[in-house]
């Protein structure tokens, strides 16, 4: 996946056919951890920082300076939430903008089938007889 973002990135950069803050977006998600992070959320919904960090063995330091630019490249975002206990429980989600990222670059990367050809049997012999 990396090399095909590396390849994609490539390619419109030289073109400047994205919009700037899709390019940004396109530039954050060029790490491996950066893009496992907006996966899990993707799939398993708002994560607190402890869970994330627990999910991929991350230090606090380094999953804060990915978060913080997810974040800065707004494809996730921060929220709090009360639970039963009255206190405020600390979320990260994946943005609009993250989906319609990560939605789009799936769709691109994915394989383009190859047309189909119709193989015609020479052993049938398609002549009607008659007797």
């Amino acid at each position: 996946v990396e090399e095909a973002f590396r390849d994609f990135r490539f390619f419109f950069f030289r073109l400047n056919k994205i919009p700037l803050g899709s390019r940004n977006a396109i530039e954050a998600l060029r790490n491996k951890k950066r893009q496992a992070i907006v996966m899990y959320l993707k799939e398993e919904g708002p994560k607190s920082f402890i869970e994330i960090s627990k999910k991929f063995k991350l230090k606090k330091g380094i999953l804060s300076h990915h978060l913080k630019i997810l974040l800065g490249y707004r494809l996730i975002y921060h929220f709090y939430s009360k639970k039963i206990d009255d206190a405020k429980h600390s979320y990260y989600e994946l943005s609009k903008l993250g989906e319609r990222v990560i939605i789009g670059l799936i769709k691109l990367l994915e394989p383009v089938p190859s047309p189909k050809h119709e193989i015609k049997d020479e052993s049938v012999d398609d002549t009607m007889t008659t007797i």
